[in-house]
């Protein structure tokens, strides 16, 4: 078990042992930054092109440029359009009509499968500024420790590629 895994887990047994410590928003954000390389909160509408980027693709700025290689990388996904690629990884078209409204926390589990959960934009300020969210928070820094270390699906997320 490397240092980083065995700090990870310590803070998920404090989540446990005393959430009181620490407020819903700061645990998540704790748990997303312990992850590292295998958890992030993005920007929903440019999601796409960080993934497409790190997958090899040249692809434009966002917002999308006729330019760059979208088409190949759409085609090698097997989708037709940007929206239906959205949806292939587990977010729903009506959250996709309002993508720039959300950030997408994204985890890799121990075999590089990566679970993806919408986050409304209002959702995550408002859990930075009212301990009524707290319980929410944990379950999601749970969540992601969980995801990251065990394999286990988000609450409420979808696995993808």
């Amino acid at each position: 078990m490397s240092g980083r895994e065995s700090v990870m887990r310590r803070v998920r047994a404090l989540l446990d042992e005393h959430p009181e410590r620490i407020s819903g928003a700061a645990a998540l954000f704790l748990a997303v930054d312990l992850c590292a390389q295998r958890a992030g909160i993005h920007d929903g509408a440019s999601y796409i092109y960080r993934y497409g980027r790190h997958q090899g693709y040249d692809l434009p700025p966002y917002p999308l440029a006729g330019c760059g290689e979208i088409r190949g990388f759409l085609a090698d996904q097997g989708v037709p359009d940007v929206p239906s690629w959205y949806e292939a990884i587990g977010v729903p078209r009506e959250v996709y009509r309002e993508l720039h409204h959300y950030r997408l926390l994204v985890c890799r589990d121990p075999s590089y499968r990566r679970c993806v959960l919408p986050l409304a934009i209002t959702w995550l300020d408002r859990l930075a500024q009212t301990s009524d969210l707290d319980e929410q928070g944990y379950a999601l820094a749970r969540g992601v420790l969980d995801c990251v270390l065990e394999g286990v699906t988000l609450p409420g997320g979808t696995w993808f590629r």
